[in-house]
C-alpha cells in the first residue's frame, strides 16, 4: 500500500490501495505514481484525523485514511438439506468465520 502525505492549508495523511476491487462500492480518488494508478476510497463522511478533501459534482468526499472498504456479510439459511455455494472476495487480511457454530480464523495471504 502506499501512503500519501498532503501538507499545506490541510495536512493529512492516508492510505491508498493499487488493487481497486479493495474499495468497494464507494467513490475513490485514483492518483498515478511512476505510472501505476493507486487508489483512495471517498465518504461523505468526515473523518476526525483528516481534512483532506475533493468536490465531485458539487458534493464534499473525504478522503478516507483506511482505503479497505468493509461490510459485513451476514448470510443465513433454515433449510435441513439445503446447499448454496458463492464466492466472497476479500481482501488480504484476517478474518474470523463462524460456520455451524464453529469457529474458523482465515489468513488471507
Amino acid at each position: 500500500m502506499a501512503n500519501i502525505t498532503i501538507s499545506g492549508a490541510s495536512t493529512g495523511s492516508f492510505n491508498m490501495t493499487d488493487e481497486i476491487r479493495d474499495i468497494g462500492n464507494s467513490k475513490y480518488l485514483k492518483v498515478a505514481m511512476s505510472d501505476k494508478p493507486y487508489y483512495a476510497r471517498l465518504s461523505t463522511e468526515k473523518p476526525s484525523n483528516n481534512n483532506i478533501y475533493v468536490i465531485i459534482d458539487n458534493t464534499k468526499y473525504y478522503v478516507q485514511q483506511n482505503p479497505i472498504l468493509f461490510e459485513p456479510i451476514y448470510y443465513e439459511h433454515d433449510y435441513s438439506n439445503f446447499e448454496q455455494r458463492f464466492t466472497v472476495w476479500l481482501p488480504k487480511g484476517r478474518y474470523l468465520v463462524e460456520f455451524r457454530n464453529r469457529r474458523y480464523l482465515i489468513n488471507n495471504k
